[in-house]
């Protein structure tokens, strides 16, 4: 072992009380940082070493324990041999039945790199023959710890190897037995205490914590181990208290497993302390734990034993989130419920920010959840938070298309589609500001938002959109600005005058017309090398047509039918060919207008030229589909014609989807044009859609 752990390397005390000899003081306890799951503020929390001394039995700070140092009593540390190490990965009883007398006694006591002893190596690989014959030849090995002060029985329980587990108490109980039997006949005081001593080791064996203060139940509970759990604490319950480095007890442990059995046990056995508010923290964080976890028999549980935590004791604290809110934000509606039909007065309570716990529904996009708290108290519809925002608001503001959708749906909550916060925004205002596509999107459909109210600033909702920040919006922004621009959204007065119904992007850059001399030039050529690639490969396919005669002359009615169809087909290839031809030679000469530099003529020849440059590409797929149909007609192959006019229909389809939102009229007052564009529109904001809109409740 290397020399900088032999300081970790002292006896473990199993003297019998009111003995003579002097035991040694324990080592201090690492420093263990204040944690608290979730929302709760930490720096109102108590320092963490305060909470072990009042939750945790003094007998708990008696270790740990470690071997002696390698020229103490004669005990030898030795690096473990190959063939040992392989043998207790392995499980070869064999080998240490036969072999080991031969390597000598130092092989028991050999360790690994982690400084891990032959009966943590076999008891993290659960071969109980060889932890029987390790603690019949080395029974000291129960109490020797690893790098990480790691028992044996540590080691087991994470693994969750339970009969070993059961193994080394059972050998723990022995070494009490014999101090029993060993202190029994000295004197009837001793025997007075033999109860105590019986229980010494095992006691401190159960209780020992590792460097990350864990106990062995703290792993079992950790690593989901379920049966090793019950054993453990059904030996040693007193450890259902004690707090690790993350101050997590084994209560907290069984609540975010969602043991139920276990975690009702549990709840029995009493937490020491006198500070009420320190334990009521330590509770309320379980409660946190189990809600996030969304264990709703745990959560019955603590809403009949731990009842006051949802009601009095943090009512007010505007520090801490109550269960209820933090049941809201995650989306825990079977908790909900639960606690609604317990307290339904909890769903009245609001956080620093004015937040009620249906606002934080609505923010987080849990419309069942919304619709859960107005099943109860349907007055919740009216709560404002602090900036006078309602349910509608929030998930506008935080692009929450489903909650939307459901406060749209619900008659009973029209009185909050057009009602205004504190700056005068209303919900259509706020999800404009934030990009959020889809949602303005569904607020424009809807015939009873106002799409010309004005807020504090004196802005609509366009207007909002046309002042995006930044020199280039983002597309989200853009499609946007799109849906508004559809449903007709008017701009304030004293906006009309500016460039309404010109695109976008275009409008967007009339603030900085010399910065964005080089952005229009790029554009431009990018265009005209389109279009003349387009001027090239249909002046090509006009000289190279494929042949439309034949059928004319064809008794047979399936051929005359099969040479009217090329027939037809060849025309539609000719008249697509030569409209995408001429749009094409049309766009060229417009965009070299555009390059005199004046910026009305940029912006108008970018406008028109973008639709005629969309129809040229729509007759080129046109023109290839028909052409390539006539020729595959011609070699009567009927079934790979008829594949050729879906794909290019498909095809079609999928062009005009990607480039309607490119060029739209400046409004759509017609309901037709609106579907027309709609699904378009729908497509691009399910590909720009972000990760948390997916998530959404």
């Amino acid at each position: 072992m290397e020399p900088g752990h032999e300081r970790d390397q002292q006896p473990m005390d199993t003297t019998t009380p009111g003995s003579n000899v002097n035991t040694p003081p324990p080592p201090p306890q690492p420093e263990v940082q204040s944690h608290i799951f979730g929302m709760i503020n930490t720096d109102n929390l108590m320092n963490r070493e305060r909470i072990n001394s009042q939750l945790l039995p003094s007998t708990a700070t008696d270790l740990p324990y470690r071997h002696p140092p390698m020229h103490d009593k004669g005990f030898v540390l030795c690096h473990m041999s190959p063939q040992v190490y392989e043998s207790m990965i392995t499980g070869n009883v064999a080998f240490f039945q036969t072999r080991l007398e031969d390597l000598g006694p130092p092989s028991l006591e050999s360790l690994s790199p982690r400084g891990d002893s032959v009966l943590h190596i076999a008891a993290h690989y659960g071969h109980d023959e060889l932890v029987r014959l390790i603690l019949t030849r080395h029974v000291r090995h129960l109490e020797h710890v690893n790098l990480v002060s790691n028992t044996a029985l540590q080691v087991a329980a994470s693994a969750g190897h339970l009969t070993t587990a059961k193994i080394l108490v059972s050998a723990a109980r022995q070494i009490d037995h014999r101090h029993v039997s060993a202190s029994g006949s000295t004197s009837n005081d001793a025997g007075a205490n033999s109860e105590a001593v019986v229980l010494t080791f095992t006691n401190k064996l159960l209780r020992h914590r590792n460097i990350e203060l864990n106990t062995a139940l703290h792993l079992a509970l950790r690593n989901r181990h379920q049966d090793m759990a019950n054993f453990l604490f059904g030996t040693e319950p007193s450890v259902a208290h004690f707090l690790n480095r993350q101050g997590k007890s084994p209560l907290h442990l069984a609540a975010e497993a969602g043991y139920v059995a276990l975690f009702e046990l549990m709840m029995k056995i009493p937490v020491e302390g006198e500070d009420q508010a320190e334990l009521a923290l330590y509770k309320f964080n379980i409660v946190l734990a189990a809600i996030r976890e969304k264990n709703k028999g745990i959560l019955t549980l603590m809403l009949g034993d731990w009842d006051d935590l949802f009601s009095s004791v943090f009512l007010g604290d505007q520090t801490h989130p109550h269960p209820i809110s933090y049941a809201a934000e995650i989306g825990f509606l079977e908790g909900i419920r639960d606690m609604l039909n317990k307290r339904k007065e909890c769903s009245y309570t609001a956080n620093k920010n004015g937040f009620f716990p249906i606002h934080i529904a609505s923010y987080s996009g849990h419309a069942e959840i919304i619709q859960e708290f107005l099943k109860h108290c349907p007055d919740l519809r009216e709560l404002l938070n602090n900036e006078s925002q309602n349910i509608l608001h929030l998930a506008a503001m935080n692009g929450k298309a489903k909650a939307v959708s459901y406060i749209l749906k619900n008659p009973k909550l029209q009185m909050l589609i057009n009602e205004r916060d504190s700056k005068g925004n209303t919900p259509l205002h706020l999800a404009t500001a934030g990009g959020h596509a889809k949602v303005v999107s569904i607020l424009t459909w809807d015939s009873r938002v106002e799409l010309g109210l004005m807020n504090g600033e004196g802005k609509t909702a366009l207007d909002v959109a046309v002042s995006y920040s930044g020199k280039q919006p983002s597309f989200r922004e853009r499609l946007t600005w799109l849906a508004l621009r559809n449903a007709g959204a008017p701009r304030a007065p004293h906006h009309s005058s500016s460039a309404v119904g010109s695109n976008f992007q275009d409008s967007r850059q009339t603030q900085e017309e010399t910065a964005n001399t080089e952005f229009y030039k790029d554009r431009i050529n990018t265009l005209i090398l389109v279009s003349t690639l387009i001027v090239t490969i249909t002046f090509a396919a006009g000289l190279t047509s494929p042949s439309g005669g034949g059928g004319g002359n064809d008794s047979d009615s399936d051929e005359e039918t099969t040479g009217w169809i090329r027939k037809c087909m060849f025309h539609l290839f000719v008249l697509s060919n030569t409209v995408a031809m001429y749009t094409s030679i049309t766009v060229v000469i417009a965009l070299i207008w555009a390059q005199l530099g004046d910026h009305d003529l940029v912006l108008a020849s970018l406008r028109y030229t973008v639709a005629m440059l969309g129809i040229s590409l729509g007759m080129v797929a046109i023109a290839f589909m028909a052409g390539v149909y006539n020729v595959v007609i011609n070699s009567s192959n009927i079934w790979l014609a008829n594949s050729i006019l879906v794909m290019g229909f498909i095809g079609f389809l999928a062009l005009f989807a990607l480039f309607a939102p490119l060029y739209s009229p400046a409004s759509l007052k017609y309901r037709i044009g609106r579907y027309i564009f709609y699904y378009p529109f729908y497509l691009l904001t399910k590909v720009t859609q972000k990760d948390d809109d997916k998530q959404e409740g």
